[in-house]
């Protein structure tokens, strides 16, 4: 006799609340229930992960406020459709919007109307987040639509790199580029590499491998193939991994590849006779700057040698002496001018700005105009009533004043008149004169106008290119406007440019205004400096410097102990390190340089530094100074000038003084 059969598990008892529950809270897709205008009446967890919400936070809402804008229509038609039909059930792929980033998710929805079921009375919505699966397939989707582009393209061949089987297929362009048959050309790696030239070997394999590694974007490499002919071709190879194992291991690699070596033989040309252009250039503006500074030098050199041999002259009074001396103090002055207008010359000095009023450096420049200009050139200064303060560097200042003058005095061959002028403006932000770079506010104009030959419209917007010209040759290397608008915009200014055929040309130079007391010209030549009981350590590989800096240093009271180099300096200093209360560092030094002395003390013992050198631009950048709030005394320096500075370290380091800036 046969037994009953056991019921089955699924009839043997009903499932319960809980047990649903369970499934719910359980799933990982997410589940609503919405009325029929969509508002959301029941969420499970899965729901409310998916879309970034706290717990009963979708309740509430109405999904489509979540849908995007884009997407809603869509939405609305699937909405209306379930509400028309009991029991009907549609997909739909939207984008709902995330309550705690505000991204959109890309979300695959099935929805059922279970409005006629009386524990549900509404529309079920199960979704899951397919961002990830839809954004590969619309990457691949990319893909494809460029590598038809790139077929398309003329002269672009395709390869193909079975990464595991170690083959590489190539359509017949790869053939024509090396100039062999179909039959020849390299199918795997190793073959393809034995003809990459050997100086972008490395780089290839590199590029290969970083983007095998981990990149999932195209690669793109430039590099040169062995012709069969010997000769070498360049070609651009681009790439991407289109796929990988299990394991995240790329298998397959598939790109295009196209003949740029006309290209870089008519780019290589262009630079050849570029260079050839530029060198002459150079050769011509050097010229020209070496015979300027060989004049002023061997001026200053006369005054200089005349003075000295008059003031060593036993027969000569002391009245006559002082005299003779200061006129050696004033050509040095002029000396150490000219070496930091050359430095600025070539970008080797960062700018020193104080705030002057600009009025008092346009008079000072007026009396050095009067032997560059002819007689027939009639100078009319118009300056602004007031003080037009702004914080420049005089030096530079000075030269941009100078070049556009010379260049004034250039276009009037047959003389005219050279107006310079300066007012203050307010520049806002929606004003025509402001330009990006520039920020609004009060700027000091400074306006230079000739009544010369002018300029038409193509040589106005050449006018600041470097080494762009319209003077005769042997007259001017075509630097002087371009590095008068690197002068201000450096000072966060701009230059203004107008000018028309026959009538002439008017620059104005815009400086922000400053709002800070001016410093006057005859206050900045000699300021009293005081001296000190410290001990002060002095770094100078140039003998005859260091003996001046220890004599100047003692003889204001200091204590100096002196070194040759950075090693001694760190020799020195370690061996008396409870007693040097500052450094006094030379930026070059051989053995260990001012910064590398400077970085060792800190690390160890930290003391106020003072920098000095002639030629500081690339050994000390600006961002280090600022950094370590360090300052650098540029040579040549007087007597008072590097007392007054080894006085402020000091004092700034005992919290006497507040450090600029702060």
């Amino acid at each position: 006799m046969d037994s009953p059969a056991p019921d089955h598990p699924e009839t043997a008892s009903t499932p319960s609340a809980a047990f649903y529950r369970t499934l719910l809270d359980n799933s990982f897709e997410g589940i609503l229930i919405v009325d029929h205008d969509a508002v959301i009446r029941f969420h499970n967890p899965a729901a409310a992960k998916i879309l970034g919400s706290e717990p009963g936070e979708l309740l509430g809402q109405c999904a489509l406020d979540l849908v995007h804008p884009e997407d809603l229509p869509q939405a609305q038609a699937t909405l209306a459709a379930l509400n028309a039909e009991a029991g009907l059930l549609l997909p739909v792929l939207v984008r709902l919007k995330r309550f705690d980033d505000g991204a959109y998710a890309t979300i695959e929805v099935r929805a059922v109307n279970l409005s006629s079921t009386p524990e549900i009375a509404g529309i079920v919505v199960n979704f899951r987040d397919v961002t990830a699966a839809h954004g590969a397939l619309s990457a691949l989707r990319e893909s494809e639509e460029r590598l038809e582009l790139a077929v398309q393209g003329s002269g672009m061949g395709l390869w193909d790199w079975d990464i595991l089987a170690g083959t590489i297929r190539t359509d017949g362009r790869l053939a024509e580029i090396l100039g062999v048959s179909p039959g020849s050309v390299p199918t795997s790696l190793e073959q393809v590499r034995a003809l990459v030239h050997p100086d972008d070997v490395t780089s290839l394999d590199k590029t290969l491998d970083a983007h095998i590694a981990h990149a999932d974007t195209y690669f793109e490499h430039e590099h040169r193939l062995q012709a069969r002919d010997g000769t070498y071709r360049w070609i651009v190879a681009r790439g991407k991994v289109v796929s990988r194992d299990a394991t995240g291991a790329a298998t397959r690699l598939v790109g295009t590849l196209i003949d740029v070596d006309q290209r870089y033989r008519d780019a290589e040309q262009r630079d050849r006779l570029r260079e050839q252009l530029l060198s002459a250039q150079k050769v011509e503006s050097i010229g020209q700057l070496a015979g300027g500074v060989a004049h002023d030098f061997n001026n200053i050199v006369q005054v200089v040698l005349a003075n000295t041999r008059f003031a060593a002259d036993e027969r000569t009074d002391r009245e006559s002496m002082l005299q003779a001396l200061g006129e050696i103090e004033e050509m040095a002055e002029r000396a150490a001018q000219l070496t930091r207008q050359l430095l600025a010359f070539g970008r080797r000095q960062p700018i020193s700005p104080a705030v002057y009023d600009l009025n008092d450096l346009l008079r000072q420049n007026l009396q050095l105009l009067g032997r560059l200009l002819p007689e027939n050139i009639e100078v009319d200064f118009r300056p602004h009533a007031g003080v037009l303060a702004a914080s420049v560097d005089a030096g530079q200042f000075d030269r941009a004043i100078t070049n556009l003058c010379v260049n004034a005095r250039d276009a009037m061959p047959r003389g005219g008149r050279l107006r310079i002028a300066s007012k203050k403006v307010d520049l806002a932000a929606n004003e025509p004169e402001h330009e990006p770079g520039t920020r609004p506010g009060p700027y000091v104009v400074i306006s230079i106008e000739d009544t010369g030959t002018g300029m038409d419209e193509e040589v106005r917007r050449r006018a600041f290119e470097p080494f762009f010209t319209t003077k005769h040759e042997g007259i001017g290397s075509g630097l002087g406007l371009s590095m008068v608008d690197g002068i201000v915009r450096q000072h966060q200014g701009m230059v203004r440019l107008k000018s028309a055929p026959g009538e002439g040309a008017s620059f104005e130079l815009y400086f922000p205004a400053s709002s800070a007391p001016v410093e006057r010209l005859r206050d900045a030549k000699r300021k009293h400096a005081s001296g000190g009981s410290e001990t002060v350590l002095v770094a100078e590989d140039e003998s005859a410097v260091r003996r001046l800096v220890g004599r100047v240093l003692e003889s204001a009271g200091y204590s100096v102990i002196l070194a040759k180099d950075g090693e001694e300096a760190l020799a020195a200093f370690f061996a008396n390190p409870d007693r040097i209360d500052l450094l006094v560092l030379d930026v070059v030094m051989p053995r260990r340089n001012g910064r590398e002395v400077f970085e060792e003390i800190r690390a160890r013992a930290p003391r106020p530094v003072l920098f000095t050198s002639g030629y500081s631009a690339d050994a000390l950048p600006a961002e280090f100074l600022a950094e370590h709030g360090l300052s650098v005394l540029a040579k040549p320096y007087s007597p008072d000038r590097l007392l007054a500075q080894v006085r402020t370290v000091l004092d700034e380091a005992l919290g006497l003084v507040t450090p600029p800036g702060d």
